[in-house]
């Protein structure tokens, strides 16, 4: 009777179900665009990783700070204020860090040699991306063997995609780390809670009756939020396998150009 009753409703309003699903569909499409470019990006994990690391430090500060009936801790209050921080920090990094990327789409780096972004469709590009795409070729090329055609046209490296050279990737991470002045304080920061920590933490800043009890692995968080950004510094400048080459997909992303007839 109910399934009856809204399979007439449908029937009376033909364009009532195209009008909700379609925005309702685009919402879909849209939020899974952002989760693939998300992942596209460098330092993708390290907001998952720091959002895990400051989500947990938030539950330890909350679960001490009831420890003792009305008690009181300033190393909880600091240690919670840099879990937001740390969380919020990650993201800024990514994006400082994507937006020096993209100023080399169109213009070369100053590193010896210069490099920009490559065009996956271009067949002249293959070999300058790095990051193994020529080994995956070739590996592909002994697998189909001889039933290849013989004049087979030439194709990209990476069809439908841009591909960023790991070295393009590596001099962006530096260029932040370096010069911008939210990546200096915080490092100052993250260097900070780390000694305070080792100091003890709760031992430190904590006077005022009644104190909480704070337990030993929430005090080592303080290591956590400068191990977890330290780790990342070395990955991006000493491991060549994290920071090779990144592939953006062209289609129905923002890093393609507005074609002219649109403009």
């Amino acid at each position: 009777m109910c399934c009856s009753a809204c399979g007439d409703a449908c029937k009376s309003c033909p364009g009532g179900c195209k009008a909700i699903c379609g925005p309702i569909s685009r919402g879909f499409k849209g939020c899974g665009g952002f989760v693939k470019h998300f992942f596209e990006r460098p330092l993708s994990a390290y907001i998952l990783v720091s959002f895990l690391v400051s989500g947990y430090a938030l539950y330890a500060a909350s679960t001490d700070m009831q420890t003792v009936a009305d008690c009181t801790s300033n190393f909880l209050y600091v240690l919670m204020a840099f879990a937001v921080i740390n969380f919020l920090f990650s993201i800024y990094m990514q994006c400082a860090v994507w937006k020096k990327i993209e100023s080399f789409k169109e213009t070369e780096t100053e590193t010896e040699p210069p490099r920009m972004w490559l065009d996956g469709d271009d067949p002249s590009a293959e070999g300058k991306a790095g990051g193994g795409m020529g080994a995956m070729k070739e590996k592909l090329a002994a697998r189909v063997g001889g039933n290849a055609p013989a004049a087979a046209e030439p194709v990209g490296a990476k069809p439908g995609y841009w591909i960023v050279p790991g070295e393009v990737v590596v001099h962006s991470f530096w260029e932040i780390f370096q010069k911008d002045l939210v990546v200096l304080a915080m490092f100052i920061g993250f260097s900070a809670m780390a000694v305070l920590s080792v100091m003890g933490g709760p031992k430190t800043l904590d006077s005022a009756e009644p104190k909480c009890t704070v337990a030993p692995a929430t005090t080592e968080m303080g290591y956590a939020f400068f191990g977890v950004a330290f780790l990342w510094c070395f990955m991006y400048t000493c491991c060549k396998c994290c920071s090779g080459a990144v592939t953006v997909a062209k289609e129905n992303n923002q890093y393609d150009e507005v074609p002219a007839e649109a403009a």
